[in-house]
């Protein structure tokens, strides 16, 4: 004990000796210190203003698209209804917040042409000119979105395949003008260009293929369909696609209309 106070005792000495031989000119470098003058980086944003649109956008879209998938997946109507009508909701907050956005216009024509599936022929009719409008719309604002084309393609087709009824009830509902220029010619056209911008997109060479049976066109019709088969689905949608292909092409073969 006696000798760790004389160690301690020494150290302290030398420690005060140091501190006043130092001490003035110690005192000189922190005065110097204390008055030169800092000059700090500008500081970035992690995020600015159009980043943070962008990260909102991107938001906004991706619950859409995870709405429309979840209506794929239900088990059952309601539920599928209930999803499905979450999925307009969510794609009309889309085009009142961004009305000129192409992808926008498309993904409001998709969930409510899915929901118009689940509707009874009047309201499946007023839901289709909706449809009809938003990917109208998304096409002017850029002609090559090839999901648009996809959904024109769809809803001249159905309208081709509506039965005489059908018909009459959408002119009574929505004037002849909810019919104007529909035709088997035109839902191949935009299915054409979707394949053309998309060509490993499997659900427009399906629809194509469907189409190309429904007007007799067998061979082409087989070739659309072996060939929407042969592409990697990426969606669950691109899955769902593939496998109607593939049940078409069987009735092909049977000798039997597409579903």
């Amino acid at each position: 004990m006696r000798s760790v106070s004389v160690f301690s005792f020494v150290g302290c000495a030398i420690l005060l000796a140091a501190i006043f031989t130092l001490g003035p000119a110690f005192a000189a470098g922190q005065a110097s210190a204390d008055s030169a003058t800092i000059t700090l980086a500008p500081v970035t944003p992690l995020f600015d203003a159009e980043a943070e649109r962008e990260l909102a956008y991107l938001g906004r879209t991706a619950a859409v698209r995870l709405a429309l998938e979840a209506g794929l997946r239900a088990e059952n109507r309601a539920d599928s209804l209930l999803v499905l009508t979450q999925a307009v909701d969510k794609a009309q907050l889309l085009i009142l917040t961004d009305p000129d956005d192409p992808e926008s216009q498309y993904l409001f024509a998709v969930a409510v042409g899915q929901r118009l599936e689940l509707s009874g022929t009047s309201e499946k009719i007023r839901l289709g000119a909706i449809t009809r409008s938003a990917a109208e719309r998304a096409l002017e604002l850029d002609p090559e979105h090839a999901g648009a084309h996809h959904v024109l393609g769809r809803l001249n087709a159905a309208t081709m395949r509506m039965g005489r009824v059908a018909r009459f009830v959408a002119r009574r509902l929505l004037g002849a003008s909810a019919l104007e220029n529909m035709s088997w010619e035109s839902a191949e056209f935009h299915f054409a260009q979707a394949l053309a911008i998309e060509p490993r997109n499997p659900r427009h060479s399906m629809e194509l293929g469907i189409l190309l049976a429904d007007t007799d066109r067998r061979g082409e019709a087989v070739s659309a369909l072996k060939y929407s088969i042969a592409q990697p689905p990426e969606t669950l949608a691109d899955s769902l696609a593939v496998r109607r292909a593939a049940r078409v092409l069987e009735r092909l073969y049977r000798g039997n209309r597409p579903d």
